[in-house]
């Protein structure tokens, strides 16, 4: 199907509109998640203030309230990352979308792959579920140590975390029990919305390529001291500027393996990847149909 210079320029336009509102995504992925830790939290000095004995056998009843909060929580969990992927998802496929509707480019009937999605969600789940059943054992051998050593419940309290959303919870840095369950709750959400959202992009964007081979992909990086690096290299951003038009990159079909630290991957945070390469990363896909003597042009303006 032919296209003109216009509707590729239109496409563009519309592209990059439509990624930086996608990249917000991960700016809201603990939204709600914070008043659900607060309860958490909230059930657990419950549980632990107003238990009516303070010795082995009431550290048993204690433990086995704990667990029912910290299965609770999972469950709580679960249910809202599971929204949030596929929130993700329409995201990411709407960064393809919305962009062909925009510059009238017939968009071909093509149906995508839903496995990204279903893996997504599962293995989400298992993560939520592993760090709040190390969250309870975490508790409960406190209570049981604070029992040995004499401590009281007030001081069992204030050792596990006075509140769930302290500083340093929020700077990522692991102070106390709830700060752990915090810290690791907001890597998994912010690592799993941005993966998918990069997948449903990446899913869409493959099956529309079939129909318009012109259409690539560049790697777009954050090019700050957050970036990934070994000493003084950035190998995120080297990617970038080896595709990103935006920095003298050539973008590559999107059949093709972007290489990452030797490391093959079909987007940014592609599951094949080693966690070095994925967690935390705030890395997304570009999408171009201009060809490179079209991009200079774009780019130089």
């Amino acid at each position: 199907m032919p296209i003109s210079i216009e509707q590729k320029l239109r496409f563009q336009r519309a592209f990059n509109a439509a990624i930086k509102k996608a990249s917000s995504m991960q700016e809201i992925a603990m939204d709600g998640v914070w008043n659900i830790l607060k309860d958490y939290r909230s059930q657990i000095i419950d549980i632990i203030t107003h238990s009516q004995g303070w010795d082995a056998y009431w550290a048993a009843q204690m433990r086995d309230a704990i667990d029912r909060a910290s299965a609770n929580l999972a469950s709580s969990l679960r249910n809202d990352i599971n929204g949030k992927i596929d929130q993700s998802w329409e995201q990411g496929r709407n960064v393809v979308l919305e962009p062909f509707q925009q510059s009238e480019i017939i968009l071909p009937n093509v149906g995508i792959s839903l496995e990204d999605l279903s893996l997504s969600k599962d293995l989400a789940a298992d993560l939520v579920t592993d760090i709040t059943r190390q969250s309870a054992k975490n508790i409960s051998r406190q209570i049981q140590l604070g029992i040995l050593g004499g401590k009281t419940q007030i001081d069992i309290v204030k050792q596990l975390g006075r509140i769930i959303i302290s500083d340093e919870a929020r700077k990522e840095k692991a102070s106390s029990v709830f700060g752990t369950v915090t810290e690791r709750a907001n890597v998994i959400y912010r690592t799993e919305t941005m993966r998918i959202l990069n997948a449903g992009q990446y899913a869409q964007s493959l099956a529309v390529s079939e129909e318009y081979p012109e259409l690539r992909k560049f790697w777009m990086a954050n090019n700050d001291l957050r970036s990934r690096h070994i000493g003084d290299r950035f190998y995120h951003v080297e990617v970038d500027t080896a595709t990103n038009p935006a920095h003298g990159g050539t973008p590559i079909p999107y059949k093709k393996d972007f290489i990452v630290l030797d490391e093959k991957a079909s987007m940014p945070l592609d599951p094949r990847m080693s966690a070095k390469n994925v967690v935390r990363c705030r890395c997304r896909m570009g999408t171009t149909m201009l060809n490179e003597k079209e991009l200079n042009e774009f780019y130089s303006k």
